[in-house]
């Protein structure tokens, strides 16, 4: 290790994954301002003394996946008193090994990795000791019960506790279980919680303010799973079977700034979803059944956003995520992040397994107003056609009632002039005689009558005038 002579002022070293099984006796001394080191998944099994007495400064420490004895690390600890954080996982400790464990040596601990290993209980008289713990991950292990004070005592805000047992015992979790802890971070994810249920967390309530809840089949956003927690604004339910999303969610869905419906079934946004969700910045959306998104929702929720994670979706890579590839290119810093690469394109076939955000040309594009709704070119002609149709046959209808009503007035005014040319010939004016004589009286005349012209005789036809 003598590579090491000339790098004082390194402040960072991984040597993790090399395979190492033998560390000399000051392996490490010439690295006096070094502050993280990894020695994690290698093969080491023996700590040599005095392994760590050269870096003063260390401030993070990863062994994970070391097969390491309980005394040999009592004995380091003693070199690193400044030490923040310390990773153990991985290591095949059980509660036994555990309790041997001296971190009373390591006064400054502030987060603590227990992982992977063979736990059953929570080690709570372990966690004691180290009064300024603030977080501990018992992740993957077989814990299945949280008993009265499981954290009391210490400092501790965030505890992981994912893929143990939680779920399979009944009141596996004890009401003070989380006394005397101002918890704002706790992770129950895969779990068999199916019956979780907000209140279990007694203590805990008010002040959490992040909730893993991933993995635990739910089946829906359901009331009891946040109820009474008004500090809640990060919420996890990924792989839970949720396949829509709900016209009504539970008032704490108000407040998240964060929200993860990963490795779901969902297909698609409820047209209101900003108001269900108005304080949103973060959502992830990935492994889901998303094509697209509609025009509304891509406006007044989706393009709000700061960060979407889109990656394993089948999207329709057609104009309908024009849109969402604009957004996208604008948040390119994030692309590692959010995983852009893996944001691909399912349809059409052209564009098969295309990244959404390279898209250049999409052949299928509507050219007038279909672009804004979300169209294809295909279908943008085809609802022009159908209303070219429509107007078509409005407009034969008019001129064709038009035409009948014409015809049919005509008639009518041809009848009347018959009419009244028969009236003059069948009924003659008959002149009215006086039936007494007088000297004064004298002969009685016909007075001329005005009558009117005889109108014309419609073409074609016979007329006889007297």
């Amino acid at each position: 290790m003598g590579s090491f002579i000339g790098l004082s002022s390194l402040v960072s070293l991984d040597l993790s994954h090399n395979h190492l099984n033998v560390l000399p006796t000051g392996a490490f001394n010439f690295l006096k301002s070094l502050k993280f080191l990894s020695l994690a998944h290698n093969k080491i099994n023996d700590l040599a003394m005095n392994l760590l007495r050269g870096p003063q400064k260390l401030h993070e420490l990863e062994l994970d996946g070391n097969m390491l004895d309980p005394k040999q690390l009592n004995d380091m600890f003693s070199d690193i008193e400044h030490l923040e954080r310390l990773d153990l996982n991985f290591c095949n400790f059980d509660d036994e090994k555990i309790s041997r464990l001296k971190f009373v040596k390591l006064p400054n601990l502030k987060r603590l990795g227990l992982a992977e290993n063979n736990l059953t209980n929570v080690p709570s008289k372990t966690i004691r000791s180290i009064p300024l713990l603030e977080a501990i991950n018992l992740s993957h292990n077989k814990i299945r019960n949280l008993d009265a004070c499981s954290f009391c005592g210490c400092n501790i805000s965030q505890v992981f506790l994912a893929h143990n047992f939680l779920g399979v015992d009944k009141e596996a979790i004890h009401p003070e279980a989380f006394a005397d802890t101002k918890m704002t971070e706790l992770d129950l994810s895969f779990n068999y919680l199916d019956q979780f249920d907000a209140s279990m967390l007694a203590h805990a309530q008010q002040s959490l303010k992040v909730l893993h809840l991933s993995g635990n089949s739910f089946g829906g956003f359901l009331h009891r799973l946040t109820y009474n927690l008004p500090s809640l604004t990060h919420l996890h339910m990924a792989a839970n079977g949720l396949r829509t999303i709900p016209l009504n969610l539970p008032y704490e869905y108000r407040q998240l700034n964060f929200l993860n419906l990963s490795g779901n079934s969902l297909e698609d946004l409820p047209e209101d979803v900003f108001q269900l969700l108005p304080s949103m910045r973060v959502l992830d959306l990935s492994f889901n059944l998303f094509s697209s998104f509609t025009p509304s929702v891509f406006a007044s929720f989706i393009g709000q956003l700061e960060q979407v994670y889109l990656n394993d979706n089948p999207w329709d890579c057609r104009c309908a995520t024009q849109n969402l590839q604009h957004y996208m290119l604008q948040r390119y810093s994030y692309h590692i992040q959010l995983n852009y690469d893996r944001t691909l394109c399912a349809k059409p076939q052209l564009l098969k397994n295309q990244p959404l955000h390279k898209v250049h040309y999409i052949n299928d594009c509507a050219v007038l107003f279909g672009a804004t709704y979300g169209l294809t070119q295909t279908s943008e002609l085809v609802l022009l056609l159908a209303a070219l149709v429509v107007t078509s046959l409005l407009i034969a209808f008019l001129i064709l009632a038009l035409l009948y009503c014409g015809k049919d007035r005509k008639y009518k005014g041809t009848y009347v002039t018959r009419e009244h040319s028969r009236t003059r010939l069948t009924h003659p004016v008959d002149c009215g005689l006086s039936g007494t004589t007088s000297a004064m009286s004298e002969p009685l005349t016909c007075p001329s009558s005005p009558l009117p012209p005889a109108p014309p005789p419609p073409p074609g036809s016979m007329f006889v005038a007297f």
